[in-house]
């Protein structure tokens, strides 16, 4: 075959022509690959803001609102009537006043905060959630404990013999510390008088006058005379 310069022409032409549909430069890309390497970038950047959220998206998710407990004094009833749910019934002992005065923490729990403020004033409190019922009793303490933990220690104790100091009283917290002694001891049919001046303390069975025993409040020592 003879090879002719019009026949390479020919030759290079063709080769062009069946080439040029596959054949694209370096540098240039198609609309489809362009597109292909957009979405993936956008794919990434979406994951690694998951995996690591902006600093201001942080602080908005783990922002917290603090909640400041306000305490208030009210009563008994007050507080059995507002923060108590009404489904509840209410079983107080006989003793119980409903117009004693508490130190009541709203914004809580209102069981925690009720049974804090009893305790305080000497109530206890259990509660049946099952049967809903609120039962209320007096804590009861032995006088001579009572007399250890709130009479001051520059007061002397003088005991009548009839006097039992073992007798368990309740113990009003909210009350100046002579008047819940005094309170308390009442209904132990035991009376309770106080020289302010002395700092004495006397305690005597209701309707005897004669103080046989003396108490000694630092340490309590009982001596029989």
């Amino acid at each position: 075959m003879i090879f002719t310069k019009k026949a390479g022409y020919v030759v290079f032409l063709v080769v062009c022509m069946t080439g040029c549909s596959s054949f694209i430069p370096i540098g240039v890309r198609s609309d489809s690959d362009v597109k292909t390497q957009l979405n993936d970038q956008q794919r990434i950047a979406a994951y690694f803001n998951r995996i690591n959220p902006k600093e201001n998206e942080v602080a908005t998710t783990t922002k917290k609102i603090a909640l400041v407990a306000t305490s208030k004094k009210t009563t008994l009833d007050a507080v059995l009537e507002k923060d108590v749910p009404a489904n509840f019934q209410v079983l107080p002992d006989i003793e119980i006043d409903p117009k004693t005065i508490i130190q009541f923490e709203e914004g809580g729990a209102w069981v925690n905060a009720l049974s804090k403020s009893l305790f305080d004033v000497g109530i206890d409190m259990s509660i049946s959630v099952h049967r809903q019922i609120l039962t209320l009793t007096p804590i009861k303490t032995k006088l001579v404990d009572v007399i250890e933990k709130y009479v001051p220690e520059d007061y002397q104790v003088f005991s009548d013999a009839a006097v039992n100091l073992d007798s368990r009283i309740r113990y009003n917290g909210s009350l100046y510390w002579l008047d819940a002694l005094a309170t308390g001891a009442e209904k132990e049919k035991i009376e309770v008088s106080a020289n302010v001046s002395k700092k004495t303390l006397h305690l005597k069975a209701a309707g005897r006058e004669k103080m046989t025993n003396s108490v000694a409040n630092s340490g309590l020592n009982i001596d029989i005379k």
